[in-house]
């Protein structure tokens, strides 16, 4: 099971929004989304969030 802090950027694959994990209790997390809106999602509902950095190489394919 993933540990979930305090800041972390996490998917809520109900909504399919993305939202910052403000508070954690014992089975939920209360995630604040950028409209200002939060709300509690079980922490098992809750996705991580993985961001791919491209690097400048990376773009090479779209030249081609």
């Amino acid at each position: 099971m993933i540990e979930f802090q305090v800041g972390d950027c996490v998917v809520n694959p109900g909504s399919l929004k993305m939202g910052t994990i403000v508070e954690i209790d014992e089975s939920k997390v209360r995630l604040e989304y950028d409209s200002g809106i939060s709300e509690w999602v079980e922490t098992d509902k809750v996705k991580q969030l993985l961001i791919d950095e491209a690097t400048s190489n990376d773009k090479k394919f779209l030249t081609e």
